[in-house]
């Protein structure tokens, strides 16, 4: 049961961002999907529980053992209704965007990932993790310890104050857990389900995220997925289509034309540190995509060099090896092909 708040407004709060039917009130109520699916262990408040096993950790009855550490974020009587409630809500949001097989079979990983009694997900709160992550997941395969999820002491404010921010982060890697990695190794459901989820996005960047979420593309080289993903958040997701998709984003017209597809080669171009320069390269951005190679050569030749201008040359002869091959000139393209990878070895290391 939830702790009980003396003061109103604080009890308000807590329960709008753990409601587990707020956002998919039509049709069937989340519990009554989940007991559809057999997930009824999920639902049972009797059996939550926070009782300390044997390598340290506390098991809630949901097939999930927290560390201490995590009580700095929750009181321990709290965490397991919380998660109780994520489970709830992320699960019954990834049925109700069911578009494809996808979703079925991780439904059914879940029942076994949760289930494993005998090894259970670990979380661990506070951890000092590096760059500007907010928690780690491990996948199958990765590590002896899997399965286990590391927060970010870095996002302790935001987990506080933001529950739903919370349990989108944690369900986030679950899905780690289950069977998935990220953009461009694997699909990007992970995030995607965050967002449709959990997320406040909304209109057609929310609908994007949630066919990802749902299934609805089979493989990363599907131009239906680039499209959802440029359309969801052009601005991250483009440098990764840039970089490893590039080719294959330039086959379909229609993602060329996308204002996303622009905003994506200009975010993989920017350089926050040369503000200056970096628009100087930007400007080239409509012309590439033009494919005026000859006059865009010979200003490319003429910039110093830095890890701006490389980026820009990487993006240049990856055009020009398209261009090549369109020809039918393999040769041509494979020299190319070398070029564009000698400029991203040269601004991977600057």
């Amino acid at each position: 049961m939830f702790r009980t708040f003396k003061h109103p407004l604080v009890a308000l709060i807590l329960s709008y961002f753990l409601s587990t039917s707020s956002l998919y009130a039509q049709g069937q109520t989340d519990e009554e999907i989940l007991k559809s699916l057999g997930f009824d262990f999920v639902l049972d408040s009797k059996a939550l529980v926070s009782k300390k096993n044997a390598q340290g950790y506390y098991e809630l009855g949901l097939g999930i053992a927290v560390d201490q550490s995590c009580f700095k974020l929750y009181p321990q009587k709290e965490i397991a209704v919380i998660f109780q409630k994520m489970l709830v809500r992320g699960l019954s949001c990834m049925k109700r965007e069911e578009r494809g097989e996808n979703v079925k079979r991780d439904l059914e990983s879940f029942q076994k990932l949760l289930s494993n009694k005998s090894n259970l997900s670990k979380l661990e709160c506070d951890k000092p993790l590096p760059d500007t992550a907010y928690a780690i997941g491990s996948s199958p395969g990765s590590s002896r310890r899997h399965p286990y999820i590391y927060l970010s002491n870095m996002g302790n404010k935001e987990f506080k104050e933001k529950p739903a921010f919370f349990q989108g982060v944690v369900f986030h890697e679950l899905l780690h857990n289950i069977r998935y990695f990220h953009h461009p190794d694997d699909m990007e459901v992970t995030s995607a389900c965050e967002e449709c989820c959990f997320g406040e996005m909304t209109g057609d960047k929310k609908l994007s995220a949630c066919k990802i979420c749902g299934g609805a593309y089979e493989t990363i080289s599907d131009p239906e997925y680039i499209k959802s993903l440029l359309v969801w958040d052009g601005r991250f997701y483009g440098r990764l289509i840039v970089e490893e998709q590039f080719d294959k984003a330039l086959k379909d017209s229609a993602i060329v034309k996308e204002v996303q597809f622009k905003e994506a080669m200009e975010s993989f171009l920017k350089d926050l540190k040369s503000p200056v320069e970096s628009k100087k390269a930007l400007e080239q951005v409509d012309r590439l995509l033009a494919f005026e190679f000859e006059a865009v050569e010979k200003e490319l030749l003429a910039m110093p060099e830095t890890e701006i201008s490389n980026r820009y040359r990487f993006l240049y002869y990856r055009l020009m090896a398209m261009a090549a091959r369109s020809q039918g000139n393999l040769s041509l393209e494979k020299a190319y092909k070398a070029k564009s990878e000698a400029c991203r070895d040269k601004y991977k290391n600057s």
